[in-house]
C-alpha cells in the first residue's frame, strides 16, 4: 500500500493579501485608540516633568547669578584690602593712579560678568575705570556706555546691604552692582554688569518648551532675556515669590527670586510636544499604510534579494557545501570550524612551547641518571601538569657518606609520598644533590610535611637538607633550585632549614627568578607599538639571563632558554596580531628561534641577541613602513603649531600611538623634536608677523600660540638676543 506524502500548503497571492488587510485595519484602530489616550496622559505628564526641569534650569541659573554677585564682593573686599588702591587716597601721584588702575583691571579678567569696575577717590575726586570711560562731576557719575550715561550714587549710599540696581536713562539700560558704601567714606566702588553675558545665559537656557526666559526687577521690568514680548502680556499674572503660576492648561509661569527684589521668570509651554506628537502619529499613519501594501511586495521579493547573496556567500566560504543543510547552518559551522582551528593553533603554540620546556629538562635529567644509578625515569609531565593543587619543591641534600646515594632517597620520597607524585635528580655531586619533587597531597601546609620527612631522614640517617619555597609553575623550577642552594648556607645553624624560614638572614638578590613582569610589560609594549620601551624589556630580559649563566650549572641554562622562547613568542604574537604575514619573516624566526631552543646560551649569546633584536628590529620597521605613510606628521604640525593647547600628547591621540612612538616619528621627519620645531614654526611666524604688520606685542603673541605674553617674550629674546620690540624697530630701521 502507498502512502501519498503530503505536500506543504501554500497562500495564494490574494489569500495573504486579505489576510494581511485585515490585521492591519485593525492595528490601525488600536493605534487610533491609543494615541488619543497617551496624548491626554502625555500632556499632563509631560507639564509635570517640563515644570520640575524649569524650576531646576532657573535655580541654576539664580545660583550662577548669585555666585557672581558673590563674587563681585569678595573683589571689592580685595579693592579694599589692595595697597596700591589705597595708596591713591592720600597722594596724586600719576605712578600711584596708573598702579590703581593696573590692579583694577586685573580684577576683571576672567570675570565675563563684569562689564566695568568703577572706583572713586573722593579725596582727589580721582575715577579708575576698568573698561568703561568714567568721570565725577559734583556728585554724579559721567559714563560712556557706548553713549552718555548718568549715575547718581547719592541714593544708594549708607545702605546697610549690598544693591543690585537696574536703571534706565536716555534709551540706555544698564544693571549695577553697588556694594555697602558709606558717604563718610573716602572712595566709592561700584560694579557695571555685563548684560550681554545674562542675555547669552538666557538663551542658553532657552528652548522650545520653555521659549522665554528672563530677569526682572523688583517693578518687574525685563531687565535682559529672550522673547520678551511672549512676557509682557502676562506679567501681572503671577506673584513675586517663587512657584509655578498657571496661565492655561498647558501654559505656565515658573518664577525663582534673587536677592534685591530681582527675579527670574520662563514661560513653559507644553505645545510644541503636542503638535509634534499629532505631526508624528499622522505621519506614522500614512508610513504604516504605505508600508503596509508595500510590506506585501517586499515579502515576494525579499526571498530574491536575500536568497542570491546568501548562496554566493555560502559558495565562497563553504568548502563542501551540504544540500540537506540550511546556508545558515552552513556559514555558522564554517565559523565555528575556523574558530575551532585558531584556538587549535593557540594550543598548539603552547603545547610547543611546552614541549621545548620538557625536552631541556629532561635533558637535565637524563644527564643525572647516569649518575643516580636509579632504575627507572619518572614522568616528566607531572611536572607540567595545570592543577593548582599540585606544588613543585626543590631541596639540596647532603650525605655523611660520600658518594651521595641518590637511588636511596629517590625510592624514600617515592615511598613517602603518594603514587601521583614525582622526585628526579636535578643536579648530583659527590656527597650532595638537589632533588626537584612534586607534591599532589591534600594537605594544606605541603612545605611542613616534607620539612617532617627532611627530619625524619636526619634523625635516622645524618642527612642535612635545605628546602625552596613552593610553585605551581614549571617555570620558577631556576628559582626553587636557587632558593634550596642559598638556604643551605645555615646549615650550621640547622640540619634541616626552609628558604622561608632563612630568607631573612640570606643577603644578595635572587638571579633565577622567572620574569613575569617584564614579560607582561614586553608583551603590553609590542601590542601597543612602543617599539622603545619593548627594546628596554629585551635588554633587561638578557641582563637577567647574563646575569644567571654567572653560576655556570644546567638549570641556569634551562631558566635562559624558557625566557628567550617566550621572548620569541611575544615578538611573534605581536606580529600576528599587526597582521604582518609570517613568510616575510620566517627566516628570521627560525634562525632565532633554533638558537634559542638548541644552543647553549653562554656560547651563543651574541648571535642569540643579535638574531632577537633583528626580529623586533623587522617589526618596528614593517610597522613603520605599513602605518607611517597616514601620518602627515609635518603637515599636521604647520597646520595646528599657532594653537595653544597643541601639545604633542594631542599629536599621539590624533594617530592613536604612543607619546614615545609619535616623538620618534617626528624626530624622524624634521631632524628635531617636537617642542624644538613647534618652536621654530612659532619664531618664524613671529618674525614675519613682527616685519610685516602692525599687530601689538600681545596680538602676536596670541597668533602664534601664546597665551602668556610673558613667556612669548622670554622665549624670543632667549632666541634672538633682542625683545620682539627690538627686533622690529632694529630690522625697520635697517631696511
Amino acid at each position: 500500500m502507498k502512502v501519498r506524502q503530503a505536500r506543504p500548503h501554500k497562500f495564494s497571492g490574494s489569500t495573504l493579501l486579505r489576510y494581511f488587510l485585515s490585521y492591519f485595519i485593525i492595528f490601525c484602530f488600536l493605534i487610533t485608540g491609543f494615541f488619543y489616550i497617551v496624548r491626554i496622559q502625555l500632556a499632563k505628564l509631560y507639564l509635570e516633568q517640563l515644570t520640575v526641569s524649569s524650576e531646576e534650569q532657573l535655580h541654576n541659573i539664580r545660583q550662577i547669578l548669585s555666585d557672581e554677585l558673590d563674587a563681585m564682593n569678595t573683589v571689592n573686599n580685595s579693592i579694599k584690602d589692595n595697597i596700591n588702591i589705597i595708596l591713591t587716597r592720600y597722594t596724586t601721584d600719576e605712578w600711584h593712579q596708573y598702579l590703581a588702575y593696573r590692579e583694577i583691571i586685573k580684577y576683571t579678567t576672567g570675570r565675563p560678568y563684569i562689564k566695568s569696575i568703577v572706583y572713586l577717590n573722593k579725596n582727589h575726586n580721582i575715577v579708575s575705570s576698568s573698561q568703561v570711560i568714567t568721570e565725577y562731576k559734583e556728585g554724579f557719575f559721567y559714563m560712556l556706555a557706548p553713549d552718555l550715561f548718568v549715575f547718581n550714587p547719592e541714593p544708594y549710599l549708607d545702605g546697610r546691604q549690598n544693591q543690585l540696581l537696574y536703571l534706565q536713562d536716555n534709551g540706555q539700560n544698564h544693571l549695577i552692582y553697588f556694594p555697602v558704601n558709606s558717604s563718610h567714606s573716602n572712595y566709592i566702588t561700584y560694579f557695571l554688569i555685563n548684560l550681554r553675558e545674562i542675555q547669552q545665559l538666557c538663551e542658553n537656557a532657552s528652548s522650545s518648551e520653555m521659549p522665554a526666559v528672563a530677569l526682572l526687577d523688583s517693578e518687574k521690568n525685563i531687565v535682559a532675556g529672550t522673547r520678551p514680548e511672549l512676557l509682557t502680556p502676562h506679567l501681572d499674572r503671577f506673584e513675586s515669590s517663587d512657584g509655578i503660576y498657571p496661565i492655561d492648561s498647558n501654559t505656565s509661569f515658573c518664577v525663582s527670586r534673587l536677592n534685591n527684589g530681582f527675579l527670574m521668570l520662563s514661560l513653559i509651554s507644553n505645545e510644541v510636544l503636542l503638535m509634534q506628537v499629532n505631526t508624528a502619529f499622522k505621519t506614522a499613519y500614512l508610513v504604516l499604510l504605505v508600508l503596509g501594501f508595500l510590506g506585501f511586495l517586499l515579502l515576494l521579493l525579499s526571498m530574491r534579494s536575500t536568497y542570491l547573496p546568501l548562496h554566493k556567500l555560502t559558495q565562497k566560504i563553504v568548502v563542501s557545501p551540504d544540500r540537506q543543510q540550511s546556508y545558515l547552518e552552513q556559514l555558522d559551522q564554517t565559523f565555528t570550524n575556523s574558530n575551532l582551528q585558531n584556538r587549535q593553533l593557540q594550543d598548539k603554540l603552547e603545547k610547543y612551547k611546552l614541549s621545548i620546556q620538557k625536552s631541556i629538562l629532561d635533558s637535565i635529567i637524563t644527564s643525572n641518571h647516569a649518575v643516580a644509578d636509579w632504575r627507572e625515569l619518572p614522568d616528566i609531565d607531572r611536572f607540567f601538569g595545570a592543577d593548582s593543587d599540585v606544588l613543585l619543591f626543590a631541596v639540596k641534600m647532603k650525605s655523611p657518606r660520600s658518594p651521595f646515594p641518590c637511588g636511596k632517597i629517590v625510592d624514600f620520597f617515592r615511598r613517602s609520598l603518594t603514587s601521583e607524585d614525582s622526585c628526579v635528580i636535578l643536579e648530583a655531586a659527590n656527597d650532595t644533590a638537589i632533588l626537584l619533587i612534586n607534591y599532589s597531597g591534600s594537605e594544606p601546609n605541603k612545605d611542613e610535611v616534607l620539612k617532617m620527612l627532611l627530619f625524619d631522614l636526619h634523625q635516622e640517617k645524618g642527612y642535612s637538607s635545605s628546602l625552596s619555597d613552593s610553585s605551581e609553575s614549571p617555570l620558577d623550577i631556576p628559582s626553587l633550585y636557587e632558593q634550596a642552594i642559598q638556604a643551605s648556607c645555615l646549615w650550621d645553624q640547622s640540619p634541616v632549614v626552609s628558604y622561608r624560614e632563612a630568607s631573612p638572614l640570606l643577603t644578595g638578590g635572587s638571579a633565577l627568578t622567572y620574569p613575569y613582569d617584564t614579560m607582561s610589560k614586553l608583551s603590553a609594549a609590542l601590542q601597543n607599538y612602543q617599539f622603545e620601551e619593548a627594546n628596554g624589556c629585551i635588554r633587561e630580559l638578557f641582563h637577567i639571563i647574563d646575569r644567571s649563566e654567572s653560576m655556570d650549572k644546567q638549570i641556569p641554562d634551562f631558566f635562559a632558554h624558557c625566557i628567550l622562547i617566550d621572548l620569541l613568542a611575544a615578538i611573534a604574537n605581536a606580529m600576528e596580531h599587526s597582521d604582518i604575514r609570517f613568510k616575510s619573516y620566517s627566516d628570521l624566526y627560525f634562525e632565532a628561534l633554533y638558537l634559542c631552543r638548541s644552543c647553549s646560551y653562554g656560547e651563543n649569546a651574541q648571535a642569540i641577541q643579535a638574531n632577537v633584536q633583528n626580529l623586533a628590529d623587522f617589526f618596528r620597521e614593517q610597522w613603520t613602513a605599513k602605518s607611517a605613510s597616514s601620518f602627515h606628521l609635518k603637515e599636521q604640525i604647520e597646520n595646528n603649531f599657532t594653537q595653544p593647547d597643541f601639545s604633542i600628547n594631542q599629536l599621539a591621540d590624533q594617530f592613536h600611538v604612543s607619546i614615545a612612538y609619535i616623538s620618534y616619528l617626528v624626530k624622524k621627519e624634521v631632524n628635531q623634536n617636537f617642542s624644538e620645531y613647534v618652536w621654530q614654526l612659532r619664531l618664524d611666524k613671529a618674525r614675519e608677523l613682527l616685519l610685516n604688520t602692525d599687530l601689538s606685542i600681545d596680538e602676536i603673541s596670541v597668533a602664534v600660540g601664546y597665551l602668556n605674553t610673558s613667556s612669548f617674550r622670554r622665549k624670543f629674546k632667549q632666541d634672538t638676543g633682542l625683545t620682539p620690540s627690538q627686533y622690529r624697530s632694529s630690522q625697520k630701521g635697517g631696511a
